[in-house]
């Protein structure tokens, strides 16, 4: 290596946190969360319960794959999530 040079960057090869987080807001897509805040901010009546609680999983399962030393390159498969 050349004096004055720097060491080159480790780049890591598998997915990252991100990966998981853009994963866990494509499932809660599919849950149209956004639909069910609004109503909440608009009326006050809260989110139904089993889509609150499908919620609280995506998060908890994104959250438990994005802590993970190693995330598994097939983070995005169903096995790793709630079911619909």
């Amino acid at each position: 290596m050349p004096k004055g040079s720097a060491p080159d960057a480790v780049v890591p090869s598998g997915p990252c946190p991100a990966d998981v987080q853009a994963e866990a807001a494509r499932r809660l897509m599919t849950l149209n969360i956004g639909h069910w805040e609004a109503r909440h901010r608009a009326t006050g009546l809260p989110v139904p319960r089993d889509i609150a609680r499908k919620r609280r999983e995506i998060e908890f399962v994104a959250k438990a794959l994005a802590r993970l030393n190693v995330i598994p390159s097939d983070y995005h498969a169903d096995v790793y999530w709630p079911l619909p």
